[in-house]
């Protein structure tokens, strides 16, 4: 009965909070469970959120490695007519990216 009603409130903060994390989640929370002498730590609530499938994800963190629309010189495709006949005729590399902080990415070849 009890995690039913801590259900439904949640249900009702999360409409108002989409992406609301269990810690602060349970900082709204306190009130309610205080009011209604529910019991209830954090690890519960997790455990609880995690039975019903109401755990917020993880968002990834989407890096840019390619950045066509700048000024600087775009070098044309060298061998997109180039006909190929044996190994060791054509070498080609990957460029690696380096975080450097607020300026952005640094390449390497």
């Amino acid at each position: 009965m009890e995690h039913e009603l801590v259900l439904v409130r949640v249900q009702e903060i999360r409409q108002d909070h989409r992406r609301l994390g269990t810690r602060k989640l349970m900082d709204k929370l306190q009130p309610f469970l205080l009011e209604h002498h529910i019991k209830m730590g954090r690890d519960a609530l997790f455990d609880l959120l995690a039975d019903h499938g109401l755990l917020v994800r993880r968002l990834r963190k989407y890096i840019h490695t390619t950045r066509s629309s700048h000024w600087l010189r775009k070098w044309p495709n060298l061998i997109k007519d180039r006909k190929l006949t044996g190994p060791g005729q054509l070498w080609v590399s990957d460029i690696t990216y380096f975080k450097t902080g607020k300026e952005g990415y640094t390449s390497s070849a």
